[in-house]
């Protein structure tokens, strides 16, 4: 396969499904001067949850506030709604005039917020950009802490073979001697175009340890070029971190410089074990791998809150689960899945495996599911048609073949 560096813009990727925009136009346009005098009166005020027998007292304040605003308001509002299924859109749109007086006023000077640019080695601390072994590592949200490699400036090369172990930032332990969970969120990481010879790295990879927390995180643009190492590469991915708790996660493929479409796999985990909660996770536009890839993983995985696996080449890759596990798919988005005609191939082996998806949103009916066959894996492969389920507003439908179908291709 020959490499070569790209640098696609955004809008020679998949074209983004258009979203409705509606509303309530609203002129008004009267300016009036006033001066508000108001008194607060002592109050007794007894707290919902504390004893009736507690009285808190507040002291008479005066205050006076003078305020001029002149104001002119124009609105548009389309009211959208997207059921389980083929999405359903109603638009309603009304517009009026409504007089009424308009406030003008010289607001005090508000100072702006400037984000904060974290720069990552080259890949010197664990073969990684930043390493936490332990402990937390906070930014103060993901438009304020962003983490990031200088473009062009990497020394290292992509490996011929095995798995890419160049990572942006690596966290919790190194192996099963010493494993340790982390806490971290509140910041971006940002993936940058570097020299011909470094095509793939990976963004955040969470170690060894039970119990990790990410939350509040986005990662962006981190470039792989294939659904396999070395070529694929992770924007997230958990590596031996069981019973781990992920909440509002944006993992996307367009990297944040240039536009270009470049990821491999957005969210993966490989040798987990143990109950996992994903909440509103937002994965979307890889471009070689998947939304999501699972390898020889046990336990529970519960994605909920909204879960959006839209817009990738393929959604979902279970394989070789560790039979047992439970996968639970919650209202979750499958829609713009370009690469195959199913939203998620399963394999298992030792035993099946139960996979649950209630009240997808999809493209059409039916939903399908590629379980491959027996011969698969070398023969290997346990997982069972039967234990696919679909759940559609608490009803189980999975025998109804024009809500589910599964394959073997």
């Amino acid at each position: 396969m020959v490499k070569s560096r790209r640098r696609k813009h955004r809008a020679e990727g998949t074209a983004h499904r258009a979203h409705a925009r509606a509303g309530l136009t609203a002129v008004a346009s009267v300016a009036t001067v006033t001066t508000v005098i108001l008194t607060v009166a002592g109050s007794l005020l007894t707290p919902s949850e504390a004893s009736g027998v507690r009285i808190v007292r507040f002291p008479t304040r005066t205050v006076t506030a003078t305020k001029t605003v002149t104001a002119t308001a124009t609105a548009t509002v389309t009211a959208t709604a997207t059921v389980p299924g083929p999405t359903a859109t109603t638009t309603v749109t009304a517009t009026a005039t409504v007089p009424g007086p308009t406030v003008t006023a010289t607001p005090s000077a508000t100072p702006t917020a400037t984000s904060d640019i974290k720069t990552l080695t080259d890949f010197t601390q664990q073969s990684a950009g930043l390493f936490l072994g332990s402990g937390q590592l906070l930014g103060t949200g993901v438009d304020r802490t962003i983490y990031r490699l200088p473009a062009d400036t990497s020394t290292k090369t992509d490996p011929s073979t095995g798995t890419n172990q160049l990572k942006l930032i690596r966290t919790g332990g190194l192996s099963s001697g010493n494993p340790t969970a982390v806490d971290i969120g509140g910041f971006t990481v940002e993936g940058t175009d570097q020299l011909p010879s470094l095509q793939a790295y990976g963004g955040i990879v969470v170690g060894y340890g039970t119990g990790s927390r990410v939350h509040d995180v986005k990662v962006t643009g981190i470039p792989g070029y294939a659904s396999r190492p070395p070529g694929e590469t992770f924007s997230l991915a958990l590596f031996h971190a069981d019973a781990a708790t992920l909440t509002n996660v944006t993992l996307d493929g367009y990297r944040t410089s240039d536009g270009a479409q470049v990821a491999a796999t957005l969210l993966g985990y490989n040798y987990t074990t143990g109950v996992h909660r994903i909440t509103n996770l937002k994965a979307n536009h890889a471009l070689y791998g998947f939304g999501l890839a699972m390898f020889q993983a046990s336990g529970t995985y519960t994605f909920d809150g909204g879960c959006d696996l839209s817009d990738n080449r393929k959604a979902i890759n279970i394989e070789q689960s560790i039979g047992g596990t439970v996968y639970n798919f919650d209202g979750c988005d499958f829609r713009g899945t370009t690469g195959a005609p199913y939203v998620a191939q399963v394999t298992s082996i030792n035993s099946s495996s139960q996979v649950y998806f209630r009240d997808p949103v999809v493209d059409s009916w039916p939903l399908k599911v590629n379980c491959y066959s027996p011969s698969a894996l070398s023969g290997a492969n346990k997982q069972l048609d039967s234990d696919i389920h679909l759940i559609i507003h608490g009803v189980d439908v999975s025998n109804d073949p024009t809500k589910l179908q599964i394959t073997h291709q």
